[in-house]
């Protein structure tokens, strides 16, 4: 319970809580949020799925300039990272990056699922390129993310600042029936694809879950479902109203790192919100890399996602009795794995457990702080997701 002080001494406190509160209310920006790797080699060549790709070349020297030193010709070898502006079935045109095995990988990718993977608020598609793309590649899958509405990459409109949450169910499911349409495949031998979420892009995927039930069920759709340090189904009010009961300092922040963008220009603000952990503050992040993260931060909010909408429509309204979700199916549930990261500045146990039992798992805690798949600690992360997929893996191939 939160207590007020109204008396002279406690006008201060009470006046943060004002501030605060009001600019819970007034933020569209969602400030549960959710960069290019030196590890990966570019191949500048058209993207399979792109009849007229999109190059920015902005992006692409700044991954060879991290590249300088490396062997390039190797990376080569083992993966191919690709950049186009996709023509998505709903009228989007969306960016997409793939990074797909070569032929040296290629005996690993036999019954392999593709990933697709997703992004939270603040961020696109780069920040799963920056090692995951990499990592997975080289275990022999073929790897997708795409950049949602309203980031520097996919354009919102002319003037538009608010996306709502069906806008981005509509780009990802668009996006999962361009990849089954492109593949190729014999329609019977295609293998369901698995949703990698993040942060604000685990409610994306709920909805889009929601939206497909009940005619169909997630393992109808999917092979499986990894949700990444998720906004949980009753979005940020109630993990808000938590921070508020425990810390206005960290209330605080995550409103000023987030409804007012103010993360975009602190640089200690947004090394705390998104990579420091309890043992080390800077969380291994160099100065140069966090201006880096930023000036993406600040490329990908050109417009945000609409709190006001979304408050109508959460997941956790049509949830069953027991906080799982409607279309939980225990006769052929979908495999699913939950994340949280001991060091989430953002999302908190109680949002993670909440998650967890929507999807009718057990959660993973692994040692990281918000953005798993950022810093030095993104094999956390990684490795867990690895071992969950070779589970999956080794189903399907018993399967045929």
């Amino acid at each position: 319970m939160i207590h007020l002080n109204f008396s002279k001494e406690g006008k201060t406190p009470f006046l943060l809580f004002l501030v605060i509160y009001y600019a819970i209310l007034q933020s569209g920006n969602g400030f549960l949020l959710s960069s290019l790797s030196s590890s990966t080699f570019l191949q500048n060549e058209r993207l399979s799925l792109a009849s007229s790709p999109k190059w920015d070349k902005q992006r692409i020297r700044s991954l060879n300039k991290r590249m300088e030193g490396n062997n390039r010709d190797s990376m080569k070898a083992l993966c191919r990272l690709r950049m186009a502006t996709v023509e998505l079935p709903n009228g989007t045109s969306a960016e997409v990056l793939s990074s797909n095995p070569t032929e040296l990988t290629k005996n690993q990718q036999q019954s392999k699922p593709t990933l697709v993977f997703i992004h939270g608020s603040f961020h696109a598609a780069w920040c799963w390129e920056e090692n995951y793309f990499d990592y997975f590649s080289k275990l022999g899958y073929d790897c997708f993310a795409l950049s949602l509405r309203g980031t520097g990459g996919t354009f919102a409109g002319e003037n538009v600042r608010k996306v709502k949450i069906l806008e981005h169910v509509s780009d990802l499911e668009a996006f999962l029936e361009y990849i089954h349409t492109d593949n190729d495949e014999p329609k019977g031998k295609q293998l369901k694809p698995v949703l990698i979420a993040h942060s604000f892009g685990g409610l994306a995927v709920m909805k889009y879950l929601e939206k497909m039930h009940p005619n169909q069920s997630p393992s109808d759709l999917l092979s499986g479902v990894t949700m990444f340090c998720s906004v949980p189904p009753s979005g940020n009010g109630p993990m808000t109203l938590r921070y508020l009961t425990r810390s206005l300092r960290d209330s605080w922040k995550i409103t000023a790192g987030f409804a007012m963008k103010k993360c975009l220009k602190d640089s200690d603000l947004c090394r705390s919100l998104f990579f420091s952990t309890n043992d080390d503050p800077t969380g291994g992040i160099s100065n140069d890399d966090i201006s880096r993260y930023q000036s993406y931060f600040d490329r990908d909010t050109a417009a945000t996602i609409d709190l006001s909408d979304l408050a109508k429509q959460l997941p956790s309204a049509r949830s069953n009795k027991d906080g799982s979700a409607p279309f939980i199916d225990n006769t052929k549930q979908c495999p699913a794995l939950v994340v949280g990261a001991c060091d989430d500045f953002i999302v908190d146990i109680e949002g993670v457990d909440e998650t967890a039992k929507y999807f009718n798992v057990l959660p993973t805690i692994v040692d990281s702080p918000h953005d798993v798949m950022l810093g030095p600690q993104w094999k956390s992360g990684a490795a867990v997701l690895s071992h969950w997929l070779d589970d999956i893996v080794n189903s399907i191939e018993s399967e045929s």
